[in-house]
């Protein structure tokens, strides 16, 4: 510590004689230029070239310049070195200062006549006599003033000495100097124990000052830990009566020495009356007082702080789970002198937890499909329904988008729909077209539910979905049954006036032409007399057959009733629907059946009509082709007849 306060001392000390070495830098600098100036200027009157004199002084205004600069350096950034740097870059600026001092007293003793030697005597050592004060605080920098400017000018002038006057003068330059050396090594010392002491006496002062400052808070800080230790005591008092659970300190035989206001409202008994009492012959079920009073002696023989959870009755008789912490408490002297009981209510805990398991254990075992994802629809949960119906494992899903399931079949409005209700925090449901990992395709019934925090936003997304692949495939199924002829697996009636009707409608909005053929097998009746049914079904199909090859996919070919057919033509006219008919006619003409009793050659009737704007239903359309079927029976049969749409139907 005295090492450490004596160098602190003596870089201070330093730094102050530093500090007033620079400080009188304006000064000298504007001495150094006028005297300069002034010995230059009579010099130069006295037989000195005036160009030699004018080229020394620009020369001590430059190193005059020089050490003024360094100077302000060291007011801006004072701390950019340690003192002593400083003191040694000065003294280097001065001996340079010195050095041009130096050169012009030589130069002007030599040059000059008697009297500019005795001028310049007298400035250089007016010089050296000024600048003791200044440099004082560095005898370095003095001794180089002295060595490199005063010592040269007495020597040039008694080297020049040739009178008395002139010895003196040069023997008393000398003799000046030393003095002037001598002086200024004593007042530097003076100059340095007088900061020194200044210093120190502050430093004593300001330790003085802390001492007093440090039993005052020594004193003041006594009381504050005797007023925290009271409010620490009122407070862990306070804490344990607040505290939202139980607390409990039993002796060494556990009775309850304290307990807290938790416990009183938890099991219904006022302290009072729990006060010295046995825990073990109140709190515990009958039949598990011995445990619970073998695991309190454990405790405290062994110690150490223990845990475990187990039941106690309230007065009202109801059972409270409770979960214990207990810790031996013990004396100053390390004695175990009770136990410190800290327990909390888990009763609605442990309920939540079963229904918790419960319901972890419904949906991992539930038939259906269960999702769970985040916002981002990013799945962070399927259970073992998933697996089954899409062959993806848990692990395999988490993390993933429910776009691995995608089959590109489902209708984008329905995604559309989904995101829009559930943007809303709305449930959704509908149904998917999804791929298995197979490749596999299925349905979906999907029902996808927001689920909210307390505030009410959206975290996650919950899917119950459930495959009904065999359901639509009974639905299209019956469907087919519905609208299809069960022998040849064309349009039945139903489905064939249905379309019409849809292109009655299209041709009313749009103005697009349309056309209908109503077709009916020639002598068909024939053909089952002779060849049975069997062969009449098969003339049937084969009707069917050829009308699939020959239209369009737009088309529609239905059976209307026995060997009665129907052709719906969308967006054909009158003159393409004749064409195509009369080719129809004749492909079935030319086209036998291929029965087992061999060929069997058919013809069709055909009547052809138009949709017209005024028609109100297709009833009009078919009354139409069917009077025009008539005329083709009445007229030979294997013939296409047109009644053109306006024509009201003529029928014999």
């Amino acid at each position: 510590m005295a090492t450490s306060l004596l160098s602190d001392v003596e870089c201070e000390t330093q730094r102050r004689l530093t500090d007033q070495l620079f400080r009188n830098a304006p000064f000298t600098w504007a001495a150094h230029l006028v005297n300069a100036a002034l010995l230059a200027g009579v010099n130069a009157t006295q037989g000195a070239p005036p160009w030699l004199a004018a080229g020394w002084w620009a020369l001590i205004a430059a190193a005059g310049t020089a050490r003024y600069a360094l100077a302000r350096h060291h007011a801006i950034s004072p701390n950019a070195e340690t003192p002593l740097a400083w003191q040694r870059r000065y003294v280097r600026a001065t001996a340079f200062l010195s050095a041009s001092w130096g050169a012009g007293a030589l130069l002007f003793v030599f040059t000059g006549g008697e009297g500019a030697r005795l001028f310049t005597g007298l400035v250089v050592a007016g010089m050296v006599a000024g600048v003791m004060p200044l440099l004082v605080s560095v005898p370095a920098a003095l001794r180089t003033f002295v060595a490199l400017a005063g010592l040269p000018m007495a020597a040039a002038v008694l080297i020049k000495a040739h009178t008395p006057v002139q010895w003196a003068f040069g023997f008393t330059s000398l003799v000046f100097m030393g003095y002037i050396l001598s002086g200024a090594k004593h007042l530097h010392r003076m100059l340095e124990v007088s900061i020194r002491l200044g210093l120190e006496q502050g430093r004593l002062a300001e330790s003085l000052e802390q001492a007093h400052a440090a039993a005052a808070r020594a004193l003041a800080d006594r009381k504050d830990l005797e007023e925290a230790m009271r409010r620490e005591r009122d407070f862990a008092e306070g804490l344990i009566d607040t505290a939202q659970a139980i607390v409990i300190v039993l002796d060494l035989e556990g009775r309850i020495l304290r307990l807290n206001h938790f416990m009183e409202e938890l099991s219904g008994y006022a302290r009072s009356e729990l006060q010295n009492a046995d825990w073990f012959a109140i709190f515990p079920p009958e039949s598990e007082q011995d445990e619970a009073r073998a695991r309190f002696l454990e405790a405290v023989a062994g110690g150490r702080s223990t845990a475990n959870t187990s039941e106690i009755i309230a007065r009202d008789g109801h059972r409270i789970l409770v979960e214990w912490h207990d810790k031996p408490l013990r004396d100053a002297d390390g004695a175990i002198i009770g136990l410190l009981a800290l327990g909390q209510d888990v009763t609605e805990r442990e309920r939540l937890a079963e229904s918790q398991r419960l319901l972890s254990a419904a949906v991992e075992q539930s038939v259906a499909s269960i999702v769970i994802t985040d916002t981002h629809a990013d799945i962070q949960f399927v259970n073992a329904g998933f697996t089954r119906s899409t062959g993806y494992t848990l692990a395999e899903s988490i993390g993933q988008n429910p776009r691995i399931l995608k089959s590109g079949h489902t209708p984008r409005k329905t995604f559309e729909d989904m995101w829009a209700a559930l943007d809303r925090g709305l449930p959704w449901e509908g149904e998917l077209v999804n791929r298995k990992k197979n490749g596999e395709e299925y349905w979906e019934l999907a029902r996808i539910s927001p689920v909210v925090d307390a505030s009410g936003r959206t975290t996650h997304y919950l899917a119950v979905k459930e495959d009904i692949t065999q359901r639509k495939a009974m639905e299209a199924e019956l469907q087919r049954l519905a609208t299809t002829d069960p022998l040849t697996g064309v349009a039945n009636r139903r489905r064939f006036l249905q379309e019409m009707d849809l292109e009655l409608a299209r041709h009313k909005r749009f103005h697009k032409p349309a056309a209908f053929l109503l077709l009916d097998l020639d002598h068909f009746k024939q053909v089952n007399d002779t060849h049975g049914h069997a062969t009449g079904d098969l003339a049937l199909k084969h009707l069917a057959e050829l009308a699939r090859l020959r239209l369009r996919r737009l088309d529609l070919f239905g059976r209307l009733g026995g060997e009665e057919f129907g052709i719906l033509l969308p967006g054909t006219g009158q003159a393409g629907a004749m064409a195509l008919a009369e080719h129809f006619r004749s492909q079935v003409a030319h086209t036998p059946v291929q029965s087992s009793a061999g060929p069997i050659t058919l013809t069709v009737s055909i009547g052809l009509t138009t949709f017209d704007a005024g028609d109100a239903a297709p009833d009009a359309i078919l009354a139409r082709a069917d009077a025009a079927l008539y005329s083709a029976k009445e007229g030979g049969r294997n013939r296409v007849v047109e009644n053109p749409a306006g024509q009201r139907p003529v029928l014999p």
